[in-house]
């Protein structure tokens, strides 16, 4: 058990470093996931809210506009404009 666990710790630490370094995170909140599920897309949906300090509507129509894609999302939100805009 031990052994596993800390294979476990260093295979997290190791992707965790890797996302971080490739710029797949905003703050604490990895930000560059497909949405695949249901749950995915409700926490897509809080990664929006939070980022941006919006209510639930909001956030909805802001991945509406980009399609559900969260990165591009936060990516409108920091430059404060327009999906176009960001493009």
């Amino acid at each position: 058990m031990k052994g596993g666990l800390a294979q476990k710790m260093v295979l997290n630490l190791l992707s965790t470093t890797v996302m971080v370094r490739l710029g797949h995170v905003d703050g604490n909140l990895m930000t560059h996931m497909v949405p695949s599920s249901e749950k995915l897309r409700e926490r897509g949906l809080r990664i929006v809210m939070s980022l941006g300090d919006l209510d639930r509507a909001a956030a909805a129509a802001l991945l509406a506009e980009c399609e559900g894609n969260v990165a591009e999302a936060t990516r409108v939100l920091h430059a404060k404009g327009s999906r176009a805009q960001v493009r």
